[in-house]
């Protein structure tokens, strides 16, 4: 063990691997999102970086701190590599650089790296004799930089500069959100870089110590602030960004300067990618129309393609920022050219409507007391009869019953305006009409001339407009639902609290009565978990907790179950239910439950892989029990509480005697299989609050709350008898151990555990010594 020296660069270059390691817990829980892996490398290689010149600034003896500058070199090689990947695949460009190219890439780091550890051979990394300088209390290596050095040096900035120019390009054309992203991570990629260029070319006061590492603290922090506060590599947007992709509606992103910073593909090919980053031409009838009304606005306009007349309805709606200052506007253009062409055509109608109303030429109908005296060839093709059959009927007969109460009472009041009534065909068809009527002088009295059109075309065109606005306003609401139920998951690590969060965010997405989530056991498919929420919760049908349902209450029209998929697993269902008086659900309802169910699935199996995680690290891979790091936090924890509480508290070190034979005899793998058994054994046989735990090897620890000596003495002979009377199954053998065993107390003197399972191993010692399969108690230091 080498003497360290002053500890100050070498913990402030731990606390910055500390921080990118932190870093890439957020970012690899995002993994899916493009680019998250190779961030999360990125982060890693700094973090090898760090704590690699940590040890070699904090270790006295040479050839280690030569050994600890080789290591760093994995870090300082693979770096610039994966921070260039990174930024193509978060650009979108992850073409430029697939599975084929990668590896091109990392010819000259591994080389490198090669070279780094060779260097005694050919001095191509470092050249003449590596010495150290003493700067205050750190002494710090001198090296001269060989002639590869350069080479990887250039390859190295060339990478820096290529990502940096591919950032500043999607700066541009980025909006708001996605622009904070990248101005952080450039700058926390450049400020590394330029301590680095100022370190290689020996621009710094500092003499031979790097500061590139410690430039990393500072990166750390802009980093941070683009994961958490602008929300790099969250996976909502992705979801929103996919139901905008697929609009047949165009919409665009202008800046506070009426860039274009965003377009959808049905935008693309209205105006061309050439006004990506640009404004709108000022000839453009679109942004003559922007431009006239800073607010949010509605209005249409005509655009000229290719000699054709399109035209728009556009609605601008403002954007803002988490502080609600103005960032830009989202225009939403929808084609509107079908509903205009029909209108043009009515507005054509109605001009000669209008001329032939004055000559009595089109659509014009004369009667008295609503008996038709006169009519022309317009009304016979309309209503689809032969001009003399018209003659002598009544106006009612042309018109649907359920408007015949208007038209009548149109007719006796004499109102002048226009109205719209359902027509009746010969045929019993029904169809839109538009009648004007006026009274005139007609052969000496005074009659009532009606003009009437068909307005058909309008009524369909004005039902498919206020559809198409309907159905925007639905996606747009499905679009906010999901943008709040993705928030509420956002945070939540623990599975419970991912179950309940996954069943909150669908009560307020469907705003529904009753919801209910079931997981399932992934070893025999039975409900493990059951979770409720809406304002129905505590009524829920004990029916609907059950995986199927038959047939008629599964096709209720109230009811929606779907099942949750992860990777072709079945990890559980969701269901949603409307009260029985309340409306049924729709298509778009259940579109929206499988988009939040897919979306819960990955939630709930992150959270899954976390809590796994968790476990895993607090367990001894081999046999399940406490791993010794973990036992000794538990442990401290029991002493404490001990001492605090006045209480007792014993310790049992085992130790299997002759497993080494074991192994030598039956091989490593029945070793292991003894260990297992040997754990279980003891797993059995102890009380819920003890503490058991792989000490190492073949040594296993117990730790016994509220246990004096002559307890702790009797449980482990008991322990004892029981692993010399068990006969333990391999594959292939049956084999009989022993264990010896030491037992010791709890006393005043002892500082902390590791002073009491010092005892217990002195008396497991005593136990080997006195020849094995015994328990030994020591009681006091000897």
């Amino acid at each position: 063990m080498h003497a360290w020296q002053s500890m100050s660069y070498s913990l402030l270059l731990l606390l910055v691997a500390m921080l990118q390691a932190a870093l890439a817990i957020p970012a690899w829980r995002r993994r899916p999102s493009p680019g998250a892996t190779l961030f999360v490398f990125f982060l890693l290689s700094v973090v090898l970086w760090c704590v690699a010149y940590a040890l070699e600034l904090g270790l006295e003896y040479v050839p280690s701190k030569i050994l600890w500058a080789k290591t760093k070199y994995i870090g300082i090689t693979v770096l610039p590599v994966v921070w260039f990947a990174f930024v193509l695949q978060y650009i979108g460009r992850e073409q430029w650089v697939n599975h084929r190219r990668f590896p091109l890439l990392l010819v000259i780091p591994m080389v490198t790296l090669l070279l780094a550890w060779s260097n005694e051979a050919h001095q191509l990394i470092w050249q003449g004799e590596i010495t150290t300088l003493q700067v205050g209390t750190v002494s710090m290596l001198v090296m001269d930089s060989g002639r590869w050095f350069w080479v990887h040096t250039a390859y190295s900035y060339l990478l820096l500069m290529l990502g940096t120019f591919l950032f500043l390009g999607k700066i541009l054309r980025s909006s708001r959100l996605y622009r904070g992203q990248v101005v952080t991570l450039l700058v926390g990629a450049l400020i590394p870089w330029l301590f680095n260029v100022a370190y290689v070319f020996k621009y710094t006061p500092f003499g031979p110590l790097d500061l590139t590492p410690f430039a990393f603290g500072l990166s750390g922090l802009a980093l941070g602030w683009s994961l958490f506060y602008f929300r790099l590599l969250d996976i909502v947007p992705v979801a929103r960004g996919a139901l905008v992709e697929k609009m047949n509606e165009g919409v665009l992103v202008l800046d506070q300067l009426g860039r274009v910073v965003d377009l959808n593909p049905a935008a693309l090919r209205l105006l061309g990618s050439q006004v990506i980053g640009q404004t709108l031409s000022e000839a453009e009838p679109l942004a003559v129309a922007l431009e006239s009304g800073a607010g949010e606005m509605q209005r249409e306009v005509v655009l000229e393609r290719a000699g054709e007349s399109l035209y728009f309805d556009i609605r601008v709606s403002l954007l803002h920022g988490r502080r609600e200052q103005l960032t830009g506007r989202l225009v939403l253009l929808h084609d509107i050219t079908e509903r205009k062409q029909a209108e043009a055509a009515l507005a054509e109608s109605e001009e000669r409507f209008r001329r032939l109303a004055d000559a009595t030429l089109e659509g014009i109908v004369i009667h008295d007391k609503g008996k038709i005296l006169e009519a022309n060839r317009a009304v016979a093709e309309m209503f689809g009869y032969e001009i003399l059959e018209i003659p002598g009927r009544m106006v009612l007969e042309f018109i649907a019953p359920e408007s015949q109460p208007l038209v009548e009472q149109n007719m006796l009041s004499g109102y002048g305006e226009a109205y719209q009534v359902l027509g009746l065909k010969k045929d019993g068809r029904r169809f839109h009409i538009e009648i004007l009527g006026k009274a005139l002088p007609y052969q000496g009295r005074i009659v009532r001339v009606a003009a009437t059109r068909d307005i058909t075309a309008y009524k369909e065109a004005q039902a498919e407009r206020d559809g198409l606005i309907q159905q925007l306003r639905e996606a747009l609401t499905r679009t906010e639902a999901l943008y709040r139920a993705a928030h509420m998951l956002i945070g939540r690590d623990t599975l419970p609290t991912m179950l309940q969060a996954v069943v909150d965010s669908t009560v307020e997405a469907l705003a529904v009565y009753q919801v209910l989530l079931l997981t399932f056991d992934p070893a025999n498919g039975r409900v493990r978990q059951i979770v409720t929420g809406g304002a129905g919760a505590a009524n829920i049908d004990p029916v609907l907790c059950q995986p199927s349902l038959d047939e008629s209450l599964a096709a209720s029209p109230h009811l929606l179950s779907l099942p949750l998929y992860y990777h072709e697993e079945a990890l559980g269902l969701i269901r949603a239910i409307h009260h029985p008086e309340g409306p049924p659900f729709s298509a778009q309802d259940r579109e929206l439950l499988e988009t939040m169910a897919n979306q819960a699935a990955i939630a709930i199996e992150n959270a899954r892989l976390f809590e796994e995680v968790q476990w895993r690290a607090t367990r001894d891979g081999l046999t399940g029990l406490y791993s010794r790091r973990h036992f000794f936090e538990l442990g401290e924890a029991a002493l404490h509480k001990a001492r605090y509480e006045g209480r007792p508290l014993s310790a049992i070190m085992l130790d299997i005697d002759h497993f080494k034979r074991i192994n030598d005899n039956y091989g490593h793998a029945v070793g292991d299989q003894v260990l297992r058994a040997v754990a279980d054994l003891c797993q059995d046989d102890i009380r819920g609050s003890d503490i058991l735990g792989r000490y190492g090897g073949e040594e296993f620890v117990l730790l016994l709350p509220e246990t004096d000596i002559g307890a702790a003495q009797r449980i482990a002979e008991r322990l004892r008898q029981r692993l010399a009377q068990t006969e333990i199954t391999t594959n292939n053998y049956q084999i009989t151990i022993t264990a010896s065993m030491g037992v010791a107390p709890l006393l005043p003197e002892m500082s902390d555990l590791a002073a009491l399972l010092d005892q217990a191993d002195g008396a497991l010692y005593a136990a080997k010594q006195a020849g094995r399969n015994r328990v030994m108690v020591r009681l006091a230091h000897s």
